[in-house]
């Protein structure tokens, strides 16, 4: 409400001053200029008549063309009330422009048959031509004229000024939203909220930036938990693995050793889902294309077919253990269940990358594909027949860090019949998917 009065009045008298300045400026000088040159050219015309019937054709004419102005006999002329000259600027104008311009000098400024302010004009033989100073036509329009400009100042005064009020308010909003955009997705969890702007915003500000607080000490207590967890449980596992080697029978310290590795490799996974994904690492600018290239060999290496196919380089910025981490444990899902696997990547859009993880194995049902992206889902109640069942976490995990870089996880079937697993990431610019666009594909088993 402060913003809005304090508009209104000063664009109100920003409008009046404006206003004025037109009127007692270059505006007034062409209208009295104009209107000179009109009684100008009647006064001359009437002085050129021959006869009276000229003289009322000229009249008549000018009447036409809207100039006020009536013949009457100088004897009918008075000497106007003192003082009445000075109410219409304009007629001072008008007397100044006939005299210096023209040459003709006006009689009287006022004559007994019209009450209005009126220029005098002697034609001789006892006659005079009373002009209007200012044609009402005229006048209306200046005041029209003036009224539309003020309002026009108005108007956009109020606009600006709102404008600029509503940004005091929504530009802590935007902050606002972007570091709640941006918190647990950056590698650090960012500075505080600026706590400025109207007093409610502050308020808001000071919440959150006390709730960023909370969340960080809870997420650090966990880390600290999990990482006591882990160190006293790998202690006594470690134990009961070296206490099993001595089980003479051979057949129960295999099915021993076996469930102690089961829970090793459970503990591992699970501790690596609740960690940060890879958050607290930094972002640094890789060769996308040479780290799926490495992440293939290393399957290739074991005995399985896994290959690539893409760009031959592809500059990108990520947190690349993080994204290498993920890309594992999609591939190695992937040989679970098929015995061809393809890693596909694809820069063609300038906005984000593909990372597309195909295997032919017997896929996965449309209702279960988003549910096979959830923590501990097994993914043999999907695929039947696998040999090595994991923990239902490697895609979860993939998820988290895809996510933690802006992009997500989708499943989709393929041509093999098997299912592709897609790692949408967002690119930084267009530049970098230009200039790979113009790289040549490569193959890479």
């Amino acid at each position: 409400m402060l913003s809005v009065v304090l508009g209104a009045a000063l664009t109100a008298a920003l409008a009046a001053y404006l206003y004025r300045d037109l009127e007692s400026g270059g505006y007034r000088e062409a209208l009295a200029a104009a209107r000179a040159a009109r009684i100008a050219r009647v006064v001359r015309e009437t002085e050129h008549a021959h006869s009276d019937a000229e003289i009322a054709a000229v009249l008549a004419t000018a009447r036409l063309a809207r100039i006020d102005v009536e013949e009457i006999p100088v004897a009918q002329v008075s000497v106007a009330p003192p003082g009445r000259w000075h109410s219409t600027n304009v007629m001072h104008s008008i007397e100044d422009q006939l005299v210096q311009t023209w040459g003709i000098t006006p009689l009287m400024r006022g004559h007994e048959s019209n009450a209005s302010e009126s220029i005098v004009i002697d034609i001789g033989a006892g006659r005079a031509l009373a002009f209007q100073a200012v044609a009402p036509l005229a006048a209306g329009w200046s005041i029209a004229a003036g009224a539309v400009l003020i309002i026009t100042i108005v108007i956009f005064g109020m606009l600006f000024l709102s404008l600029y009020a509503v940004r005091w308010v929504t530009a802590p909003l935007s902050s606002i939203a972007r570091a709640a955009r941006a918190f647990g997705h950056a590698p650090t969890q960012g500075q505080a909220l600026g706590e400025k702007g109207p007093r409610e915003i502050v308020q808001v500000a000071s919440a959150l930036n006390e709730m960023r607080d909370r969340i960080r000490l809870l997420v650090e207590e966990r880390t600290r938990m999990l990482l006591a967890i882990s160190h006293d449980l790998r202690t006594p596992l470690t134990r009961l693995c070296l206490r099993a080697e001595r089980i003479p029978d051979p057949g129960l310290r295999e099915a021993i050793t076996n469930d102690l590795v089961a829970v090793t490799e459970m503990l591992g996974e699970t501790l690596a889902f609740l960690r940060d994904g890879g958050r607290s690492e930094s972002p640094r600018r890789v060769d996308l294309p040479s780290l799926l290239r490495t992440i293939c060999g290393e399957f290739t290496d074991i005995g399985h077919t896994v290959s690539y196919e893409g760009p031959a380089h592809f500059p990108f910025v990520c947190r690349d253990r993080a994204l290498t981490r993920a890309v594992t444990n999609v591939v190695e899902n992937a040989t679970k269940h098929g015995k061809v696997i393809c890693v596909f990547l694809d820069v063609s859009d300038c906005e984000c990358l593909t990372i597309d993880v195909s295997d032919d194995g017997p896929g996965i049902p449309v209702e279960l594909r988003e549910k096979v992206l959830e923590p501990f889902f097994k993914v043999d109640s999907a695929r039947q027949g696998s040999a090595r069942p994991g923990f239902g976490l490697g895609l979860a995990i993939a998820r988290d860090v895809v996510r933690a870089h802006g992009g997500d996880v989708v499943i989709i079937g393929n041509q093999r019949g098997g299912a592709t697993v897609q790692m949408r990431l967002v690119t930084t610019g267009g530049e970098s998917a230009a200039s790979a666009r113009r790289s040549v594909p490569s193959a890479a088993a």
